[in-house]
């Protein structure tokens, strides 16, 4: 089966697959409905490893978007968009209206008059529990200790990465960042910025808020 999941975690969570800097944005309107926007490009060590994990192979597509977009829709995310150019690429748009998706179900977002993104080992390590077999198997791969209960300091997990994947994956992940833009009902944004690393072996609470 084809990993669809894939795109569901990387909406938010799984920010190892990407060179550069992936970007989230997250947009409260006064409505209380969330508009959730994604950017990211696969890098090309991280790129094969997805495609060989996977029943579909092929060294330029990974994405297959229009099943990626029924499984946004199935998991309660409105007005869906999913577009990639190159295959290896993911543009995603899409709405949070009923505050029970699994970004809610695992307390990564909370709060009732403005929006709270809590990011701790116990936040994400539910987020890992709420997945299902198939998530799981594919989380595995990452060898995240954020995932497995694990204290790891950044350089042990780059070394992990290198002796199981190679240098050129621990390379990709040690240059990659997340930079997620929150933006509040005044249409206020603050933006937080993140090496990818820090994430997958986080050991403190982060909380993201714009106020």
């Amino acid at each position: 089966m084809k990993k669809l999941f894939l795109i569901i975690l990387s909406v938010f969570f799984v920010f190892s697959f990407w060179s550069c800097t992936t970007e989230v944005t997250i947009k409260e309107n006064s409505n209380g409905i969330i508009d959730i926007s994604f950017s990211g490009a696969a890098g090309q060590a991280f790129a094969k490893m997805i495609s060989s994990s996977s029943d579909y192979q092929s060294d330029t597509v990974i994405f297959e978007t229009d099943q990626i977009q029924f499984e946004l829709l199935k998991s309660g995310f409105e007005n869906v968009n999913v577009k990639s150019k190159t295959g290896s690429d993911l543009q995603i748009s899409m709405q949070e209206k009923t505050k029970n998706t699994f970004l809610y179900k695992s307390g990564l977002f909370s709060g009732k008059e403005n929006l709270k993104i809590t990011l701790s080992p116990k936040e994400l390590t539910e987020f890992y529990k709420l997945a299902d077999e198939q998530i799981i198997l594919f989380l595995d791969l990452l060898l995240a200790p954020i995932f497995n209960d694990e204290v790891m300091s950044q350089e042990e997990y780059l070394e992990t990465i290198a002796s199981f994947y190679g240098e050129s994956a621990s390379k990709e992940i040690s240059e990659s960042n997340i930079k997620i833009n929150l933006t509040d009902k005044n249409n206020q944004t603050k933006t937080f910025s993140f090496p990818i690393a820090q994430l997958l072996t986080l050991q403190e609470t982060i909380i993201l808020e714009n106020k």
